[in-house]
């Protein structure tokens, strides 16, 4: 089967959509599927390997400022999606409010071709009343369209589908999690020592790790509180993004870029908990990463919300209004958290993950919905394009 993966960027950009959409293209190219996954070249895009190809297109971000990412495709990266789509069986698109997804689930109409929406995040309840209330159209108005008329639907968390439930889908809709590659990410104890000297933590020290894009959706101002009235903790942060760190000129920060795989598995392993305060989220890759390492997990609840059955392995913090209040029950959290911890525990939570999150899993299912909605449309000669 020949499959086009659209997102909008590749993994070099650091983000954890972009981090699965690399498994997933790997995974189904893997499987014997002729995968060519397009994204912006803005970023470094991967090597090619059997059955995959990477086609980068060229954008511009003018959200790039402001911390939301908005890449726009240029003329010319339409024209390449459009010649894309002629050679596909069927489409793989991630998220609906990127500009190069909605183009191409367009095109991929036109070209009767069948897609298949995998479907991250609901909706993200941004500070900014402006971006709030244009999210909220934006999902009305585009994102439940294309989820209706999508051949099939796959959310990465109960959270996300319970958010989109009012959709009339075409075919059942399935929640399946991101998995978790088992050969880098697991729990290594003997190893933390070593670890904690290569990222120049003291043996005592209490490290609270935060990983993903440098955003506002992730919960920076909460950090921020948190590193501001905890100086005994140090707060280290793994990414890159608009919101520098760095530059809150606090003695207990530390900031780690370029770091992935292997690095980033170091990394959970060094650290005493992950502190993840975010909002918006769908289930976050770090978060099942992280767990793999034994790491303790501390999250804002609607991340639970993702995965009832993680709930056990999981420190859940309700979220509250107030920037200080919310970084005062996080830190409250953290300490408890670290405090109870033990080796037990650790394994506990490590097994638990790689039990349940699988990437094989997943691609096996993704595998089984494309094999069936494209015989659908090779037996109903194409799909059919609305009336106008």
């Amino acid at each position: 089967m020949r499959v086009l993966m659209v997102n909008s960027f590749y993994e070099s950009h650091c983000g954890g959509l972009e981090v699965v959409a690399g498994a997933i293209a790997r995974g189904l190219a893997a499987q014997g599927h002729d995968t060519v996954w397009a994204a912006s070249n803005s970023t470094e895009p991967p090597a090619s390997v059997l059955n995959l190809t990477a086609q980068g297109y060229t954008t511009i971000d003018p959200g790039t400022a402001i911390g939301v990412p908005l890449p726009v495709p240029s003329p010319g990266a339409i024209g390449l999606l459009w010649r894309a789509l002629k050679g596909a069986d069927a489409v793989v698109v991630h998220d609906c409010l990127y500009l190069p997804v909605i183009a191409t689930f367009c095109m991929a109409r036109l070209r009767r071709k069948p897609v298949l929406i995998i479907q991250h995040i609901g909706e993200v309840p941004y500070t900014n009343i402006l971006l709030r209330t244009l999210m909220r159209i934006a999902n009305a108005t585009i994102a439940r369209p294309m989820l209706a008329r999508a051949e099939q639907v796959i959310f990465i968390s109960a959270a996300t589908e319970d958010y989109f439930a009012d959709v009339a889908f075409q075919a059942p809709p399935e929640v399946i999690f991101n998995g978790v590659d088992a050969n880098v990410f697991a729990f290594r104890p003997g190893c933390r020592a070593d670890w904690r000297r290569r990222f120049g933590f003291g043996p005592s020290q209490t490290v609270a790790l935060f990983v993903g894009r440098f955003v506002e959706k992730k919960g920076l101002a909460v950090l921020r509180e948190m590193a501001s009235s905890a100086p005994d903790v140090t707060f280290a942060f793994a990414g890159e993004g608009p919101i520098e760190p760095r530059q809150w000129n606090l003695h207990n920060v530390a900031v780690f870029k370029d770091l992935r795989g292997a690095d980033i598995a170091a990394l959970y392993h060094a650290a005493d908990a992950l502190v993840l305060p975010s909002v918006g989220e769908g289930y976050p890759l770090v978060v099942q990463e992280a767990l793999a390492c034994g790491l303790p997990v501390v999250c804002s609840r609607e991340i639970g919300d993702a995965d009832p059955h993680a709930a056990r392995v999981l420190t859940l913090v309700e979220r509250l209004r107030d920037p200080a209040d919310n970084a005062a029950a996080f830190m409250l959290a953290l300490r408890q958290a670290v405090a109870a911890d033990d080796v037990h525990k650790a394994a506990e939570r490590s097994a638990f993950a790689l039990a349940r999150y699988s990437w094989d899993r997943m691609t096996e299912r993704l595998s089984v919905h494309l094999t069936r909605v494209v015989r659908a449309n090779l037996r109903d000669g194409g799909v059919a394009v609305p009336a106008r």
